[in-house]
């Protein structure tokens, strides 16, 4: 890249780049070398993956066999309560009451206890049911 800031200017401009901000109760100044040689390197790797996803959807726009997962959703406030009624459902209280007893060997090496315990399990099949809910 340019070593002179005049030609990161130059650069900056020519890909789109922001370079000024404005502090509170001052006037536009702009950012580093560092700082524009970053905007610079931003805008031209968001160009490249632009691009990538463009032709990749462009070859996959024909019949495929593959399924594609659904994008993940984003969280939200009413997934807590989701989980709190889950865990506080009638389907799990005889698993939970399981929970109290301590582990024998045989579940310590099958790894059937913490996150792969059968409530956990059933806690996490019960969230991530779409038709449960």
């Amino acid at each position: 890249m340019g070593s002179n800031k005049n030609d990161l200017r130059k650069m900056a401009r020519s890909v789109g780049a922001k370079i000024s901000y404005r502090p509170p109760g001052q006037g536009s100044k702009d950012l580093s070398k560092d700082g524009i040689v970053c905007r610079i390197m931003e805008k031209e790797f968001l160009k490249k993956l632009e691009s990538a996803e463009g032709a990749t959807a462009a070859a996959g726009s024909g019949p495929s066999n593959e399924t594609t997962p659904p994008p993940p959703s984003i969280a939200s406030i009413h997934d807590n309560f989701r989980l709190v009624n889950d865990m506080f459902s009638e389907d799990i209280i005889e698993i939970s009451t399981e929970c109290g007893s301590s582990a024998t060997r045989n579940q310590l090496d099958t790894n059937m206890v913490g996150a792969n315990s059968p409530f956990w399990r059933k806690v996490s099949s019960l969230f991530h049911c779409v038709e449960c809910s």
